[in-house]
C-alpha cells in the first residue's frame, strides 16, 4: 500500500447538472477519502475548477489569457475551499495551498479581503459573486 498519494479531482467531478457543486457528492467524497485516511495514507488533493470556468475556453472567446486563467484559479479556490469544508465537517484536518496567494502577495490586503469574501459565513459563496465583489475592489 502508498503511503503517500495525490489525488488529481476535476472540478466537474464536484458538480451536478443542475449546480456547480453538489453537497451530496462533496460529502460523499470526504466520506471516502476519511477511509483512506483511516489506513494511514497522506492525502493530497489538487482539485480543478473547470466546473465554473475554463481559462483556455475563455481565451478562444477574445479575453485576455492571463486573466481568464485567474479567473480559473478563482473557480480552482472555490472547489478547494469546498472540498476543505467537505473533509473538515467529517473531522479531517486540512489545509488549503494555492498559487493565489503567491501572485497576489503584493496585494496581500487584496488577498485578505478575497479570501474574507469566500469564507462569508463559512459558505463558499458563487463564482459571480467572487467576481463582482473583486472587481469592486479593484476598482
Amino acid at each position: 500500500m502508498y503511503k503517500r498519494v495525490l489525488l488529481k479531482l476535476s472540478g466537474e467531478a464536484l458538480s451536478s447538472p443542475e449546480a456547480a457543486f453538489d453537497p451530496e457528492i462533496l460529502k460523499r467524497l470526504a466520506k471516502e477519502l476519511k477511509e483512506v485516511q483511516k489506513l494511514g495514507v497522506e492525502l493530497a488533493i489538487v482539485v480543478g475548477g473547470g466546473n465554473f470556468i475554463r481559462g483556455k475556453m475563455m481565451a478562444e472567446m477574445g479575453m485576455n489569457r492571463a486573466q481568464a486563467d485567474y479567473m480559473g484559479m478563482l473557480g480552482t479556490v472555490i472547489n478547494a475551499l469546498a472540498v476543505q469544508n467537505a473533509l473538515e465537517q467529517e473531522g479531517v484536518q486540512t489545509r488549503v495551498q494555492d498559487a493565489l496567494y503567491v501572485t497576489w502577495k503584493k496585494e496581500e490586503s487584496l488577498f485578505l479581503e478575497l479570501v474574507q469574501v469566500l469564507h462569508t459565513s463559512q459558505q463558499i459563496q458563487p463564482l459571480h459573486y467572487v467576481l463582482l465583489k473583486l472587481m469592486q475592489m479593484l476598482s
